[in-house]
């Protein structure tokens, strides 16, 4: 057996969703000592031995599509060369209830990152996107108060604003893990200023900070259609999410002022 076969990652992109992670995940395979599991998703931390009984059928392919085994997560890696630096990006990770305590049994020195983005936007990006794919045919607001309120197994496709409370998910990140093996971007700085982020991960990565990447190509980018939404729906939205982005701005020890406002 090869030796590459017990590489396993010593940092992962933990989401979140709809927050740039594929554009992030190309931008870090270009660096010359970075390597990043292909596809960036592998989900094993989030579906490894699942029951699919517990999760909804429109969920479940999903899960089969995904790495549910040891030997075939650690394939992944088994291309590694050089790099020393070496990760994976899961979006689910950060959502579900058991990925940081897989994580933290099977890589306790892993650094994790993670993008966020406001969680409104974040929730109808991803209400959208999956409207283009045909596997959504609630109104959002339905499927918002539905998530919350109806569905008895909200895993993991819908449950669009739940997503967006990140105080919730990445609390339980750092009960498990130091705060400096974690790292916080935010999406406005990836949109805003791109190279400047990048180069704050190279350095959490301890890889040359001063390499330029082409910032070209974004990846599964669509139109913002939050304009679509009514006053009252903007409202409610971020009536629902307001205390989880207050304590989440404690957390993080980041300004977010920005996200109460629409």
């Amino acid at each position: 057996m090869s030796n590459n076969l017990s590489i396993l990652p010593n940092f992962i992109l933990i989401g979140a969703g709809k927050a740039g992670t594929s554009s992030l995940a190309h931008y870090l395979r270009q660096h010359p000592d970075i390597f990043v599991s292909t596809p960036k998703e592998l989900n094993y931390f989030a579906f490894t031995d699942a029951n699919l009984a517990q999760y909804n059928l429109a969920d479940q392919q999903w899960i089969q599509n995904s790495i549910t085994t040891l030997d075939a997560y650690q394939q992944k890696f088994s291309q590694v060369k050089h790099e020393t630096a070496i990760g994976e990006a899961s979006g689910i990770y950060m959502f579900h209830p058991q990925a940081a305590a897989r994580i933290q049994a099977m890589l306790p020195e892993v650094k994790l990152m993670a993008i966020l983005r406001n969680p409104i936007d974040r929730a109808y990006s991803g209400y959208q996107m999956h409207l283009r794919r045909g596997t959504e045919t609630r109104t959002f607001m339905t499927a918002v108060q539905e998530d919350l309120t109806v569905n008895p197994r909200p895993y993991m496709k819908g449950c669009y604003l739940q997503k967006g409370w990140y105080f919730q998910q990445l609390e339980v990140y750092f009960k498990l893990f130091k705060r400096e093996q974690i790292q916080i971007f935010l999406y406005e700085e990836l949109c805003q200023q791109p190279q400047q982020l990048l180069q704050r991960m190279y350095s959490f990565l301890n890889v040359d900070p001063d390499f330029k990447v082409n910032l070209e190509q974004k990846f599964n980018a669509a139109p913002n259609y939050t304009g679509a939404l009514t006053l009252a729906d903007k409202q409610q939205l971020l009536a629902l999410s307001t205390p989880d982005i207050i304590k989440l701005q404690t957390l993080i020890q980041r300004d977010l002022s920005s996200w109460l406002k629409f």
